[in-house]
């Protein structure tokens, strides 16, 4: 048995791609690559606001469900599909909310079908992410924002430099390298 059908034993199962449920979502993706934000909301909304917002503030192109999922279509699994196809990376709230969240396992299984790259971002003391999320997150370079309060400028630095490594950058950094170039 592999690990995607490890995934899929107990979580939600999205059988076909069709998009024809409600309104068409368009991700946008700029230079630089998306970053789509994963979280559970009840556990990690507040410090993954936090980080959207300190990524969204250096020019990065992200989304996150509660700011940029159509209205009155956040819980939608098309939309997270959509946004999972399109993300070059995602950033993983890791917490036991995650862990017990049947949505949030629905998105881990797609995100690892889609092979996109994850960064996983520990938000609670003492959390071991052990199962199925310790196969998504295994073997990952992760940032441990546990003991914050906020988000911190350090943390934050370190999201930035492991982004970089995987040739994520912000938009507004490609078009002054670009306006550099044809000038």
């Amino acid at each position: 048995m592999t690990s995607r059908f490890f995934f899929q034993k107990s979580a939600p199962k999205v059988e076909d791609d069709s998009e024809s449920e409600g309104e068409e979502q368009e991700v946008v993706v700029r230079e630089g690559g998306l970053i789509m934000i994963s979280y559970d909301r009840k556990s990690s909304q507040t410090i993954m606001s936090e980080v959207r917002d300190k990524l969204k503030g250096l020019g990065y192109n992200v989304w996150m469900d509660i700011y940029d999922a159509p209205r009155g279509d956040a819980l939608s699994v098309v939309s997270y599909r959509k946004t999972i196809k399109a993300a070059a990376v995602v950033v993983v709230g890791v917490c036991d909310g995650y862990k017990d969240s049947n949505m949030c396992r629905m998105q881990a299984d797609y995100i690892y079908a889609r092979n996109r790259k994850v960064i996983p971002i520990s938000v609670q003391p003492n959390f071991s992410a052990g199962g199925w999320l310790g196969v998504l997150a295994s073997k990952k370079e992760h940032i441990d924002s546990s003991a914050e309060e906020h988000f911190s400028t350090e943390s934050a630095n370190q999201l930035i430099s492991i982004l970089d490594s995987f040739g994520v950058t912000p938009a507004t950094l490609l078009s002054n390298k670009n306006d550099d170039q044809t000038a």
